[in-house]
Order: C-alpha cells, then structure tokens, then sequence
C-alpha cells in the first residue's frame, strides 16, 4: 500500500523522498488496469502502455538510486526489467506486422496474404506465450509489492534536506549528462551505439516528465526535441528488430517472393533511417550540450575574464566577435530543436450517413469534456490509425458492417 505522500501535490520545497511514491503512483495505476486485459485483448496499444509505464517506474528507480538502499533499486529495477521484457516480443511483431509488412509488400503481389498469414500466426503464438510468462509474474500483485517497498523505505529513511527541486535538477543534469556521452559514442553510427543513445534519451525524457511541476520552462521545452530524437532512432530500431525477427522465418514456396520483398525492404530501410538517425543526433551534438555542463562553461568564462589582460587592438576585436558569437548562440541545456518540416497535407472529401455525421459531434463532445479539443479531420485520423492496427480479420469483419452509401454530393431536398 502506498503511504499518504502518494496524494500530495508536487512543490519544489518539498523532501525529495517523500515525493517517490507521488511520482510512481500513476505508473502503478497504469499496469494494475491494464494488465488484466493484456491477458486477453488483441490491442497492440495495451502492452504498449503497460511496457512505456514499466520503464518510466525503471526511470524513476534510476534517479533515486542514491537516497534508496541499493539492494531495493537495484533489485526491482531488475524485477521491472524481466516483467517489459515478456511484453517484448508481442509488441514487435505488432510493428511487423500491421506497420512493416504493409509499408514493404504491396497488397496485390500474389504472394503477400500468405506471408501476412504465416506471420499472423508467429504473432498469435507470440502473444500466447507472452500471456501465460505475464501471468505466472503476477502483475497486480507485484506492483502491490513494488508499491510497498517503496513506501517502507521512504518512510524508514529519515527526511534528507535536499528538496524536490534541487534532487531534480540535479538528477536531469545527471541523465543529460550520459546523453551526451551516448552521443559521442553514437557519432560513429553504430547500432548498438544508437540504441544505447536511445535508452539515454528515453530516460532523460521521463525524469523531465515527471520533474515538469518543479522545473522552468527551458527544462520542459527540451521535451519535445528529445520526442524527435526518439522517433528517428525508434524508427530504426523498428527495422532493426523486424530484420531479425523475420530473418528466423522459414522460407516457404508459398510466399517465398513476397518474403525475400520485405527482406529487401527492411535492407534499404535500415540503412536509410540509419542515416537519418545520425544526421538528428549529429544535429543536436551540435547545438546541444547539457544544461550543467553549460553552467560549469559560463562560471569558468566568468572566473578567467576576472581581469583580462590588454590585448592587441587586432585580438580585441577577434574577442569581441567571439563573444558577440557566442551571445547568440543556442543555450545548451535546452537542445534547441531544428525547425520541423511541414507535413505534407492532402485535401479530401467523404459523404456518410446523417447518423455517423452526428456521431462525430457526439465525439467531439466527450473529448471536449475530458478537456481534449479536437477537429473532425482528427478523429478520422485517430480511427484510421486504429483500423491499421487491426488484424486483417478484424479489419474486414469491421468494414463488412458498414453500410454503403452513394458518394458525391447529397441531392437537395
């Protein structure tokens, strides 16, 4: 059971432990829902949420490692570790299959329904397995354990006097610190090197997620270039992974052409997003160092400008430039983010029945009263996107219930 402090609010002043369970409350009511239906519903979102949820709590872990005893960190970060690891496979052949195989086979090549098919069928023999190895680990019953340890230990620790906002900051600068070691050590694109970046970038994006209350906005703004940084290596890390998987399925006549297809495919795609990856990370290399490392640069630019000496008038006025160059400059910590590219936007038009019309209202209504303002083009996007989540199966049980209707424009009354 999580102690009192799981409903109080965040302020800066507060104890940094006695905040952890504030912190790790909503992740631990993210796995207690959805882990029971994990264990039945076919939602390639469910072990998504149950998977984000387990490595932020890793997250959380990490940044407290040093106020918690380090047999209890250490221990249920690896308990964490085991129970997103079931999760795994599932969740990627979701990505094969419903976002990898439809971007690389066509549709009306002969063979890509069977393909489909046979890896349907790995898919569905993946998640039984995932199912009953999620199950044995007891989920609910670990986040009760995991929820008690954490509350025993904050309450057996005595108060400490550094304050939420001083433990965040200096765990943010910690993270952003092994970010930019990550990405030296990714300049040379190498795979495992990127992904090692990844997992930094995850972490560091967390803690600011979970600091935000306490931090400045410069802090938070970083969110968002860190989102783009994990999209670029998350979309090679998607063909990373695919080309693997599917490397360990039997070729078979019968859809042997759409097979070596996607094998193609993953090929050219890895070696794109690759590049991709390294033009995002060299960007930010460049504009981008962390926030502390910043201030140890500004503090010892201070100290040996104390009492310059007289220079030239020729290295006066280079100095000059430098720092009217470095005034201008990019502040550090916040990893500016590059301008992003327009989405390429299409213009349509659709005619549906009266009542799915008003069903979109209906929609909009609930959404605008759990505080979420949307457009009709937004809805329709969000159900496209579910639909190609869907089992091919599902997908067309759900399209054969819809009623046809004339398309053009609805003759007037």
């Amino acid at each position: 059971m999580v102690n009192s402090a799981a409903s109080s609010p965040l302020h800066a002043e507060a104890p940094a432990l006695s905040m952890l369970s504030r912190l790790a409350t909503p992740e631990i009511a993210i796995v207690e829902h959805w882990a029971p239906e994990y264990l039945w519903s076919n939602d390639p979102e469910i072990g998504h949420r149950l998977r984000v949820a387990i490595r932020r709590l890793r997250a959380l872990l990490w940044a407290y490692r040093d106020l918690l005893p380090k047999a209890l960190a250490d221990d249920w970060r690896c308990r964490l570790a085991d129970v997103a690891a079931q999760i795994g496979p599932p969740r990627n052949w979701d990505i094969i299959v419903n976002v990898l195989l439809r971007a690389a086979v066509p549709p009306s090549q002969p063979s890509a329904l069977i393909l489909l098919e046979a890896l349907e069928d790995i898919r569905q023999r993946a998640r039984a397995e995932s199912r009953v190895a999620f199950e044995g680990i007891g989920p609910e019953r670990l986040m009760a354990d995991f929820s008690e340890a954490i509350g025993k230990a904050t309450q057996a620790q005595p108060e400490t006097s550094e304050t939420l906002g001083k433990f965040a900051h200096a765990s943010i600068a910690a993270a952003s610190r092994r970010v930019n070691r990550a990405l030296r050590r990714a300049s040379n694109g190498g795979l495992q090197e990127l992904h090692q970046t990844r997992i930094q970038i995850k972490r560091l994006r967390y803690l600011l997620e979970f600091f935000s209350p306490v931090l400045g906005k410069k802090d938070i703004k970083r969110i968002r270039r860190l989102e783009q940084l994990q999209d670029a290596l998350g979309e090679l890390n998607d063909v990373v992974v695919g080309a693997t998987y599917v490397s360990q399925v039997p070729v078979r006549p019968e859809y042997a052409t759409a097979h070596e297809l996607f094998v193609q495919w993953l090929r050219k795609e890895k070696k794109a997003r690759r590049r991709a990856a390294i033009a995002a990370l060299g960007a930010t290399a460049k504009t981008g160092r962390t926030k502390s490392e910043a201030s140890a640069g500004a503090r010892a630019t201070k100290q040996s400008s104390a009492k310059p000496a007289a220079l030239p008038t020729g290295q006066e006025k280079n100095q000059k430039k430098t720092k009217r160059a470095a005034s201008v400059a990019t502040p550090a910590g916040e990893m500016a983010p590059e301008k992003p590219k327009k989405t390429k936007v299409v213009r349509d038009s659709f005619t549906m029945p009266e009542a799915d019309y008003r069903m979109l209202a209906e929609i909009k209504e609930r959404c605008l009263a759990g505080g979420k303002k949307v457009k009709k083009s937004e809805l329709l996007r969000a159900g496209v996107n579910l639909l190609a989540a869907m089992p091919a199966n599902r997908l067309l049980a759900v399209v054969a219930k819809l009623e046809s209707v004339k398309t053009g424009r609805p003759a007037k009354d």
